[in-house]
């Protein structure tokens, strides 16, 4: 679609397009309702009876009545159509839509891990696929024309997506959520939504002009110019939630096919970039920082946006050990010692107060119990670890100066993610056989 002339140039010509098809309720809409019988009949497209009639806006003071094939159609306030819920009893005509499709998308995540009764522990991988055909099209139906502007009616279908991803990979309820980005790679619900409202607002702009959805865009147009609320101007308020500049979610920008396809591809940018962020600012997950992931297919990236490859470990237990010591999900006193706080106030245990139970040397966190924690039964379980890696790959001795570039090259490597899983597994058993230790000189409450 070829756009001519400004943005008021455009409002003109919806203008004068607006005044050739605009029709009136008592006149020419009630001819036209009548006269369609015979066609729609011959085409198999109206029925009275499953047709219905809404008001969007200021309802006039005496509701005209509208016949088809001589009976009259009904006004209602809640309809579905083509899957969509529309309802006249909020601000957000969609917001019925929002939640039923949770209510859905819910059902289907409880009956997904029922599974796990009979088939056992569902691997990420298989969840993935499960998730994508699933339980996606329900969190994304209609995302199209619903755009979400209303935070807490988005925030019913993120907590869906949340919920199964948490589900998945046997973490906490109240984990982080942007961890559950970087090690599946997944799309955050909102980038996805919006990203099919501006596949589909690509698609209409290169269609001819005499396509309806065309006059629907010219029609966005003309509200914008005129400050009303309209689709594109949600689009607007979407996108610059999400961080998109001002030059890129103007009306010029979003009117023009080949910046609107620029949007799409800068989203996963977007997503890459939010959660590298959170990554590096958080010093609960020192695992995740500066890692290298080895490509299956030769490279190697660094990205904080990856399906991580030791999600194939294929023992469940090992695999969830490694799950939860990287997103900081475990039972370690580094972590525990944030749910606790100092009696009289609302701040947790300090961080030199998490002490090792086993050695109570040293804070006990993911690398002193990997690494250095010298009680005999970690020591005996590094040595043997250590032992099998290096007769593995003996050039990897001595490569790494730091524990934490150690676990980094380690983990870099796919076939030695078993022993690692084991390894994990079996270091995190021994360590939480043991009760917490918080340094007696400070008083803690639960």
């Amino acid at each position: 679609m070829t756009w001519s002339g400004s943005v008021a140039g455009m409002a003109r010509q919806w203008t004068q397009l607006g005044s050739r098809i605009r029709t009136t309720f008592n006149g020419q809409t009630k001819r036209q309702a009548g006269n369609g019988k015979l066609w729609a009949s011959q085409e198999r497209l109206l029925s009275g009876a499953k047709t219905k009639a809404m008001v969007f806006g200021r309802v006039p003071e005496t509701l005209p009545t509208f016949r088809i094939n001589g009976e009259p159609v009904a006004w209602v306030n809640e309809h579905r159509y083509l899957g969509v819920n529309f309802t006249l009893s909020h601000a957000n005509i969609f917001k019925i839509h929002y939640g039923i499709k949770s209510k859905v998308a819910k059902k289907m995540v409880s009956a997904t891990f029922t599974l796990d009764k009979f088939l056992g522990d569902l691997p990420p991988r298989e969840g993935l696929i499960l998730y994508n055909s699933r339980i996606d099209p329900h969190l994304t139906y209609g995302a199209e024309v619903a755009i979400d502007v209303s935070l807490n009616d988005v925030a019913l279908l993120e907590s869906v997506q949340h919920l199964y991803i948490r589900r998945l990979l046997h973490l906490y309820r109240h984990s982080m959520v942007d961890v559950l980005w970087s090690e599946m790679g997944m799309w955050p619900l909102a980038y996805r939504r919006i990203w099919f409202a501006l596949r589909y607002l690509a698609k209409v702009l290169v269609l001819p002009e005499y396509r309806i959805p065309v006059w629907c865009v010219e029609a966005n147009v003309s509200l914008w110019t005129r400050q009303k609320p309209c689709w594109l101007g949600d689009i607007a308020v979407v996108l610059r939630r999400l961080g998109l500049p001002e030059s890129q979610i103007s009306l010029e920008a979003l009117t023009d096919a080949g910046q609107v396809v620029e949007l799409i591809n800068s989203l996963p940018v977007l997503i890459r970039e939010k959660v590298r962020d959170v990554i590096e600012g958080s010093t609960k997950l020192p695992l995740m920082q500066n890692r290298i992931e080895r490509l299956p297919r030769n490279g190697s990236s660094k990205s904080q946006w990856l399906f991580r490859a030791y999600h194939h470990i294929r023992i469940p237990a090992h695999r969830i050990a490694v799950t939860r010591l990287i997103t900081s999900c475990h039972g370690l006193a580094v972590e525990r010692g944030r749910w606790l706080k100092v009696v009289g106030t609302r701040e947790p245990v300090p961080f030199q107060f998490r002490v090792c139970r086993l050695c109570r040397d040293s804070v006990e966190d993911e690398l002193h119990v990997l690494f250095m924690c010298a009680e005999d039964e970690l020591v005996r379980l590094r040595m043997e670890f250590l032992h099998e890696m290096w007769a593995t790959y003996p050039a990897l001795k001595g490569r790494s100066s730091t524990p934490l570039e150690m676990w980094h090259m380690l983990l870099s490597y796919h076939d030695l993610l078993p022993r690692i899983g084991r390894y994990v597994h079996d270091v995190l058993q021994r360590v939480t056989t043991e009760e917490l230790y918080i340094d007696p000189s400070i008083n803690y409450t639960t």
